[in-house]
């Protein structure tokens, strides 16, 4: 959807209806400036099968709130938070249902300054790659 948007620095997403999307693939991908996004906290991913390369190479983004992203469904999330530089913190990582999930490879790559994750509740089970 924004794939690409390379000078987009704030997106207010905070109206948007996410409830039927099942695939998030490359949503952000390559938003290089993109500081901030406004209501991402409020998206309703429950049918959402994909999330690879979502916020791949957000260089400019330093925290986002996923507190209420449902990954029940998810199977893919790789790369998807891959070359997010800046990135300090992902609140609500620790509320990721993952018992799905099969790839998740290069899903943190490249992010030089997360000062903390809990993945204690991850099960990677089912992870093969």
């Amino acid at each position: 959807m924004f794939n690409g948007c390379k000078e987009l620095k704030f997106l207010d997403l905070s109206n948007f209806i996410t409830s039927k999307i099942i695939n998030m693939t490359a949503m952000f991908n390559e938003c290089y400036k993109l500081k901030e996004i406004k209501g991402i906290n409020n998206f309703n991913i429950s049918k959402v099968i994909n999330l690879s390369t979502m916020f791949q190479d957000c260089k400019e983004l330093k925290s986002l709130d996923l507190s209420n992203f449902n990954t029940s469904n998810v199977s893919e999330m790789q790369n998807m938070f891959n070359g997010c530089n800046n990135l300090k913190e992902i609140k609500g990582i620790n509320n990721f249902n993952t018992i799905n999930v099969t790839k998740m490879n290069g899903m943190f790559g490249e992010c030089y300054e997360l000062e903390y994750l809990d993945l204690s509740n991850f099960n990677t089970a089912n992870v093969t790659d």
